[in-house]
């Protein structure tokens, strides 16, 4: 008998920066078929798989509506949770909402304020870029608000281009981090006297250690309707760790 494979809808991704339960409901065949509860940080118990005759089961897939981006209107943030090291990389495409400064953070963190720096922003609308602990290495390029930037930083070497037009490799020396209590957060930069928020959209976000996806990043909206962040890696929703919503770009098919 021929076993035909069946397509089952549902939620599991954990739930992350969420201080309450959440509700989760588990679909087949656009049937309400289960429901659970999760507190945040807990791992979701999946229900027992269902059965239907002529059909093999073949896991279950996670709801949510993709968004071209996600953008911060400033107190808005993402803390990754991993820590940036001398072979942190970074592929990335954003655009920022205000090239204001104190207002254009993308992300990174820093041990201190020029130590152990893994930053990407803006000052004086000119790309300011910490690796290690040279901090503000300025490119002369001005941003403004228009620009669609991606970005290919990996460990020492930036590479970017502005409206799909490359620019050439920036060099930094290569230095050796020591460890550092601070993760790196996205829409801000993380350093200890506080996160330093911008407003800003990104498009996607890929994070690597010595080669190794990390986190993976695409902006979603979640089944609650919220505005986040899906690490594709993870197969976890990463919600705002500040104040106030994220907004949402238009919604797109993959």
């Amino acid at each position: 008998m021929l076993v035909r494979k069946i397509f089952l809808l549902f939620v599991t991704l954990l739930v992350t920066n969420i201080t309450h339960a959440q509700n989760i409901e588990w679909y087949v065949d656009d049937v309400l078929y289960s429901t659970s509860s999760c507190e945040s940080g807990d791992d979701v118990v999946v229900p027992t798989a269902p059965n239907k005759s002529g059909y093999t089961f073949v896991g279950w897939d996670s709801v949510y509506d993709r968004i071209l981006y996600l953008e911060s209107s400033g107190t808005q943030y993402i803390d990754t949770g991993y820590i940036p090291n001398q072979d942190t990389a970074i592929k990335a495409k954003l655009q920022f909402s205000s090239v204001a400064n104190n207002q254009a953070n993308f992300g990174g963190a820093g041990y201190s304020y020029n130590q152990q720096d893994f930053e990407l922003g803006l000052w004086d609308r000119k790309f300011s870029i910490s690796y290690y602990n040279y901090n503000n290495n300025s490119i002369p390029v001005t941003i403004s608000t228009e620009d669609i930037i991606d970005i290919d930083w990996n460990k020492n070497i930036f590479q970017y281009s502005i409206n799909n037009n490359p620019a050439s490799p920036i060099p930094f020396l290569y230095g050796t981090f020591s460890a550092s209590p601070y993760s790196m957060t996205l829409f801000a930069n993380k350093r200890p006297n506080g996160v330093n928020k911008g407003k800003v959209k990104i498009y996607y976000c890929q994070i690597y250690d010595n080669g190794s996806l990390v986190h993976d990043f695409i902006p979603v909206i979640d089944y609650n309707n919220i505005p986040c962040m899906l690490d594709k890696v993870t197969n976890q929703f990463f919600y705002n760790a500040g104040t106030g919503d994220f907004i949402a770009g238009p919604k797109i098919n993959e």
